[in-house]
């Protein structure tokens, strides 16, 4: 019983985590909402190291963008819909367009040689601040793993 009361609400966690912004053709576009309230985000993720990583998903509630679990949560969200798609019915549009959200990400996170983003935020000031994705103001640091700065952990995933 509880489950059912849950599902529908379940289906918007995608829209929930994700920063409500994409460049497309230097457009920014907007994802559907539903009746959410929220606005356009993080739209200048990466320029600190002159990248686009716009895209992704927020952890946890919070603005920061980790790959290692959103790579862990797109990985179960694709294998679910290729062992359970045909049950998914209309939801399944909606999982494929969550997928490709966040793999459209990872390749941006991959696009400049010898490097691979794997943060974008600063965790400790923004676990210090509780606010709406956009009315953000603490830093929105890009981290890369490097061959100067490794990280075989995230890089696994």
């Amino acid at each position: 019983m509880g489950t059912m009361k849950s599902t529908p609400k379940s289906k918007t966690f995608p829209y929930l985590s994700r920063p409500n912004s994409q460049a497309k053709g230097g457009e920014v576009t907007t994802y559907p909402k539903d009746d959410l309230e929220e606005g356009l985000s993080a739209l200048h993720d990466g320029f600190d190291q002159g990248v686009d990583l716009l895209g992704g998903y927020y952890d946890a509630g919070d603005n920061v963008k980790f790959n290692f679990p959103m790579a862990f949560t797109t990985t179960m969200l694709a294998w679910s819909v290729l062992e359970f798609g045909d049950f998914m019915d209309a939801d399944l549009q909606h999982a494929v367009e969550a997928i490709r959200w966040a793999t459209d990400y990872f390749l941006k996170a991959t696009s400049v040689n010898g490097s691979v983003f794997v943060q974008v935020g600063d965790p400790w000031a923004d676990h210090n601040c509780w606010e709406r994705p956009e009315d953000m103001d603490t830093p929105r640091t890009s981290f890369a793993v490097t061959a100067e700065n490794p990280g075989s952990e995230v890089l696994g995933k």
